[in-house]
């Protein structure tokens, strides 16, 4: 019987440390979807993680040989000892092995799962003269955006590269067009994931687009009924990654003024 692998405690620090400190909410976003996925594949909720860090953490300022290393290991090594712990972890591993055999009996084969869409694809070909390769020894498949790289802020993605996804792939005109596009995306992103214990990252690319998709849900106006819908769900679905901040607000409300102008009031009363 096959089993869960534990927790990365120094790379979920780092994560952690980079969600709790930057005010961009795709960095936001990156860094939550990131716990959760090094949690996950540790058999834990972010809650159960962060919780056991913080307990190594205080193991290690109390004194005592120890190190911080090896208070962290030890406290998380005794957790997953927790005959309990033990139970959760192999009822997820079947969960996740359901999951498995769901996405393949709908995809194929697992080379289908992370096959190339034709949208992948575009933003690819778009995405080529601004590729500059890692030419170290051993990181051949690592690679910048015109020197943007994985975990960098959002907010510092350069021109040439929004230029490049945005003429990769016709961009969403309405926010409906623009949720549809994103949630596909992030369903397509969590499939790859379970099947490869949730360590798989998008392509630089894929991120840029959703990191332009996240500000079209944010700041286009709603035209219709359909795209305050759809303004909801992505607020609904992004609500934990706590990325709804005072430009989706106000984008929500002048959606509602909006649409309450076109509304007949009845007796004189105005909006």
């Amino acid at each position: 019987m096959s089993t869960m692998p534990s927790l990365d405690g120094a790379r979920f620090a780092k994560v952690r440390a980079l969600h709790d400190s930057t005010t961009s909410p795709g960095e936001k976003t990156a860094a939550a979807s990131r716990m959760e996925a090094l949690a996950k594949s540790a058999g834990m909720t972010v809650k159960q993680a962060k919780s056991k860090l913080d307990k190594a953490a205080r193991s290690a300022k109390s004194g005592g040989s120890k190190t911080q290393a090896q208070a962290t290991a030890d406290a998380f090594n005794d957790f997953f000892n927790r005959p309990e712990q033990r139970a959760e972890t192999a009822r997820r591993h079947a969960e996740q092995q359901i999951q498995r055999a769901q996405i393949l009996a709908e995809f194929g084969s697992i080379e289908a799962v992370y096959a190339e869409t034709d949208r992948e694809a575009a933003l690819r070909e778009a995405c080529k003269p601004i590729t500059i390769p890692d030419l170290r020894p051993g990181w051949e498949d690592d690679y910048t955006l015109d020197g943007w790289k994985l975990l960098d802020s959002d907010v510092s993605i350069p021109t040439s590269v929004l230029d490049a996804v945005r003429r990769g792939w016709p961009m969403p005109t309405t926010v409906k067009e623009a949720w549809a596009e994103y949630e596909a995306s992030k369903a397509l992103d969590r499939k790859r994931q379970t099947m490869h214990d949730y360590e798989h990252w998008p392509e630089l690319w894929v991120m840029v687009r959703d990191h332009l998709l996240r500000t079209a849900l944010a700041t286009l106006p709603a035209a219709s009924i359909g795209d305050m819908l759809a303004r909801q769900s992505w607020m609904e679905a992004d609500l934990e990654l706590r990325v709804i901040n005072e430009t989706v607000l106000a984008t929500l409300r002048a959606d509602v003024e909006r649409m309450a102008a076109r509304i007949p009031r009845s007796g004189g009363e105005t909006a």
